[in-house]
C-alpha cells in the first residue's frame, strides 16, 4: 500500500490496474487500466470528498431510497429524512451517512491479491437507524488479472435495515457521454414507484425502454426513456435479476475501448444514469461540466423492498461485487 500526495491510499497490481481509495466514506478516487480512466473522477480531492453525488463512496446504511418513519419489531423508528418531510431516506441519511464518515483502513496481501480493509462502527440510532452495526468493506485487486472486487461484511446488535453498495460512476475514456456503450442487464423485472414518490413500491416486467436482457444501445435507450418514461426522465431504476449467480455477469457494459463485466451475488442492481448537469470539473474531459449522461453508476443491491434488506440480531451480512476488465 502506498499513500498519494493527497493522504487517499493507493493499490496497484503492477500489471496495469490501480486504484486511489478514501478513508472518508471507504471510497474509490479514481480507478485506472494501463492509465485509461474508468470512472468520472472529480479533478479536486475537495469536490469529490464533499459532493453529494457520493461519487465512488459507499452507500450506507441503505442505499437508495427507504421509508423513512415505521415500526420494527413494533418499535417505532424515524430515519433521517431526504428534505425535511418527504418521509424519504436517501442512501442512509444524505450527507451525515456512510459516504462522510472516515474509516479505519489496513492493507492486507497474498500470493493471489492485494487488498485494503476498511471497518467502522456505526453506533445505535446514527442517523435513526436501530443497533451497533460493525461494517467492513474490502477492495481487492488481483495481482496476475485485471480483476477488481468489493465485498461487505457487518453484523448488528439488535435487527437493523441493511443495503450497502458503492456509487461508482463507469465513464470509459475520457469520453463526453455515455452514449456509445452497450448495456446488457440479465433481469426481467423492474422496480416501480409508489404514486407520487421515488420510494420502491412493487415490480413490473421490464417496458421496452427498460429492456437490457439482450444487451441495447444506452444512446438509444436513454432517448426512449426520456420521451416514454419522462417522470424519471433518465436511466435511474433498481432491476431485479432473474437468478443469484456468481457463475455468470449479471451486468456488462461494453465500451469501445473496455469491456466491464460485473458479477455479484446481490439480488439486484440499481443502474443511474448521471444528468444532473451539477457543475464540476472533471479529470476526464473539460467538457462534462455540465454535459448530460456523463456517466454510468452500475450498484449492485439487495431489492430494497425484500426480506433480505434486514439484517437480524447475530447475523452476518456478506455479499461481493467483482469486476473483470477486458481490454480491446
Amino acid at each position: 500500500m502506498a499513500r498519494s500526495d493527497s493522504g487517499f491510499l493507493v493499490l496497484d497490481n503492477g500489471k496495469g490496474l490501480r486504484g486511489v481509495f478514501s478513508t472518508l466514506g471507504a471510497g474509490v478516487r479514481y480507478l485506472t487500466l494501463d492509465d485509461i480512466p474508468l470512472l468520472l473522477t472529480p479533478d479536486k480531492d475537495e469536490d469529490y470528498l464533499s459532493s453529494p453525488q457520493f461519487f465512488g463512496k459507499t452507500l450506507g446504511r441503505f442505499a437508495g431510497r427507504h421509508v423513512a418513519k415505521g415500526t420494527l419489531n413494533g418499535k417505532p423508528y424515524s430515519l433521517d429524512e431526504e428534505n425535511p418531510g418527504s418521509n424519504v431516506c436517501l442512501h442512509g441519511g444524505f450527507l451525515k451517512s456512510f459516504s462522510y464518515q472516515p474509516f479505519e483502513a489496513t492493507y492486507q496481501e497474498d500470493k493471489d491479491s492485494i487488498s485494503l480493509v476498511f471497518t467502522r462502527l456505526s453506533p445505535d440510532g446514527e442517523c435513526g437507524f436501530p443497533g451497533n452495526l460493525t461494517l467492513k468493506v474490502i477492495y481487492k485487486m488481483s495481482r496476475d488479472l485485471n480483476v477488481f472486487s468489493l465485498r461487505y461484511e457487518a453484523t448488528s446488535d439488535e435487527d437493523t435495515f441493511v443495503n450497502i453498495t458503492n456509487h461508482m460512476y463507469w465513464n470509459i475514456t475520457n469520453q463526453e457521454d455515455v452514449n456509445p456503450y452497450w448495456l446488457t442487464v440479465k433481469a426481467s423485472k423492474v422496480g416501480i414507484f409508489a404514486p407520487h414518490s421515488l420510494l420502491i413500491g412493487g415490480t413490473a416486467m421490464v417496458p421496452d425502454a427498460l429492456d437490457f436482457r439482450e444487451g441495447a444501445s444506452l444512446k438509444v435507450k436513454l432517448d426512449e426513456i426520456e420521451r416514454d418514461l419522462p417522470a424519471v426522465g433518465t436511466l435511474d431504476h433498481c432491476f431485479l435479476f432473474d437468478k443469484k449467480t456468481l457463475a455468470e455477469p449479471q451486468v456488462v457494459l461494453d465500451t469501445p475501448k473496455v469491456k466491464i463485466s460485473c458479477f455479484t451475488d446481490f439480488e439486484a442492481a440499481n443502474i443511474y444514469v448521471d444528468s444532473t448537469l451539477v457543475p464540476m470539473a472533471f479529470k476526464n474531459n473539460p467538457h462534462l461540466t455540465t454535459m448530460k449522461r456523463r456517466g454510468i453508476a452500475i450498484e449492485p443491491e439487495n431489492f430494497p423492498i425484500s426480506s433480505s434488506i434486514l439484517l437480524k440480531k447475530g447475523e452476518t451480512y456478506s455479499h461481493l461485487i467483482t469486476y473483470q476488465f477486458q481490454k480491446k
